[in-house]
């Protein structure tokens, strides 16, 4: 017993020291086990509960470590831990990756975790047998030993992975190519090399396009070690694995150029020679020939035959084609099948509906001809997204995608002038408005003027009258402190005239900087921010570069 009691001194003490050396501030609560200890003796057992003081974990080490600096120093370590990732890539390296303050750095190791490139780089990538990094604007390249062969001086770089080609670019956007090792190969003529871009992954890499100093394009084969088409102003596109598109003459009139299908070693796939050939989707074509349309597939199997005047399809919907025959318009799939018959005066594609015209009246179709909007309009307006915004009977009528009227507005006289999203009308006493989207009155109908203007894509109306000069701008009113005859867009500000003489606007506020009384107010041509910061006023002949921060 004595024993024990001992023990249970020592134990305290022990506790007191360590307490003594944690900080106020980390005054958590410490648990305690109960512990049973019997003693045998001859007489009898008795049993004592003294309390067994457990060691702090991890966490409450971190937090409670004595010493500032100590703690400090632990920090930094998990939090260094923490921001550090590395990646396996070929040839035994990996990617380093360290993050600090939001930034991300990258570098190289080998396979024994020693440096070979530190993390001081922007960004790298393994692209094939090469690794390309990048400082700053700029990037450099080093082959699968991490031996840099291409120094930190273009702005992008290409892999032709199929011949272990480089494509570099510079500054001036001029290509250059060079081998595996870094060597430049020099193709006749050449002053810009690009990669020639193809569908077919079994020749990916295998063409390169080049250009002469006067812009002429030559095709060379990697492969091969040649040019296979010379300079001839010609276009080469590849849009399917079966063909290329070549366009000839270029720079010469639309009527004079010629296309031809080729196939994926640039030759001819026929002796036909097209007026016109335009992709529509992948494998199509829409074909003229001696000024008749059709559409052939990329082995020039001709699919609609060519009896059409005109021929034209939809980026969103390139399966149906609205065509001309006769003089009128009507729809066709690419297999031939009429979807709306040629009786039409125009069709052309809006919304995923088509607008059409029939006996001078418009209205809406859906892609399989049924009527969404009757023929009845006497004009339409087509620049409101996903709306129908038509003329009838001197109302200005707004309708959904489905042909629900949204809402009308009764006009005399009106003119209008078009917006993205607005109309600016003028009623039947002469006083000028704004509709909005759902043709709701969003400037009311009391000004002699209003001007549409855009700064940095925003619509923006310069409103006035007799009693009332104000800019309308994202959905408010902004009074001004005069009147202006003319508002002209300037940098992130506006000019504005009065009686002839040049002033100056804030964008933001739209307070006066300067006075209209200057002859001329200008920038430096050589300014090529978005903010205006100085301006040059002339003024009587006298010249002053003014602050307008």
């Amino acid at each position: 017993m004595k024993a024990n009691f001992i023990l249970a001194i020592i134990l305290v003490a022990f506790s007191i020291n360590i307490n003594s050396q944690t900080k106020a501030k980390t005054n958590s609560k410490k648990t305690s086990n109960k512990k049973e200890v019997t003693t045998n003796t001859n007489k009898e057992s008795t049993v004592e509960t003294i309390e067994e003081i457990q060691p702090p974990s991890p966490e409450e080490r971190i937090e409670t470590v004595v010493g500032e600096i100590d703690q400090v120093v632990v920090e930094e370590k998990f939090s260094s831990e923490l921001n550090k990732s590395i990646t396996p890539i070929g040839n035994g390296f990996s990617l380093v990756s360290q993050s600090t303050n939001y930034k991300s750095k990258y570098g190289i190791n080998d396979k024994f975790g020693k440096t070979i490139l530190p993390c001081d780089f922007d960004y790298i990538t393994e692209q094939g047998n090469f690794i390309t990094a990048q400082i700053g604007n700029f990037f450099g390249v080093y082959d699968i030993n991490m031996k840099q062969i291409l120094p930190f001086e273009y702005s992008s770089i290409s892999i032709l992975s199929k011949t272990d080609a480089i494509i570099a670019s510079g500054a001036d956007y001029s290509g250059k190519l060079f081998d595996k090792n870094g060597k430049q190969i020099f193709i006749e003529n050449a002053t810009n090399i690009s990669p020639f871009y193809t569908q077919n992954k079994e020749i990916e890499n295998r063409y390169l396009t080049v250009f002469d100093a006067k812009y002429r394009t030559a095709i060379y084969d990697l492969e091969a070690k040649k040019i296979i088409r010379n300079y001839d102003n010609c276009q080469y596109q590849n849009y399917s694995s079966e063909a290329i598109l070549y366009t000839s003459n270029t720079s010469s009139p639309a009527n004079t150029r010629k296309s031809q299908l080729l196939d994926i070693n640039f030759k001819p796939k026929s002796s036909l020679v097209y007026d016109n050939l335009l992709f529509i989707s992948p494998n199509y074509f829409i074909a003229n020939l001696k000024g008749k349309y059709g559409v052939i597939d990329d082995n020039e199997k001709n699919l609609i035959p060519y009896e059409y005047e005109g021929m034209y399809y939809s980026y969103t919907n390139p399966i149906t084609l609205i065509s001309k025959k006769n003089g009128k318009f009507g729809l066709l799939t690419l297999s031939a099948k009429e979807l709306i018959p040629f009786q039409y005066d125009s069709l052309y594609f809006f919304n995923n509906s088509i607008i059409c015209k029939k006996n001078g009246k418009y209205g809406v179709l859906d892609l399989f001809g049924t009527s969404i909007i009757k023929e009845n309009h006497d004009s339409i307006i087509t620049n409101f997204y996903n709306k129908f915004v038509f003329i009838k009977d001197e109302k200005v009528i707004c309708y959904s995608n489905n042909g629900e009227v949204k809402n009308q507005y009764l006009l005399k006289n009106f003119n209008i002038d078009k917006n993205t999203s607005t109309v600016v009308v003028k009623n039947d006493i002469g006083k000028i408005g704004v509709l909005g989207s759902q043709l709701d009155v969003i400037i009311p109908f009391e000004y002699d003027d209003i001007k549409l203007q855009t700064l940095n894509y925003s619509p923006l109306y310069f409103v006035n009258c007799k009693t009332k000069n104000d800019v309308y701008k994202e959905n408010r009113f902004i009074p001004l402190e005069k009147n202006y005859d003319r508002f002209i867009p300037f940098k992130n500000h506006y000019l504005v005239v009065k009686n002839g003489k040049y002033g100056l606007l804030n964008g933001r506020s739209f307070q006066e900087i300067l006075p209209c009384e200057y002859d001329i107010i200008s920038t430096n041509s050589s300014d090529y921010s978005s903010q205006l910061n100085k301006v040059i006023a002339i003024k009587g002949g006298e010249s002053k570069t003014i602050d307008v921060r």
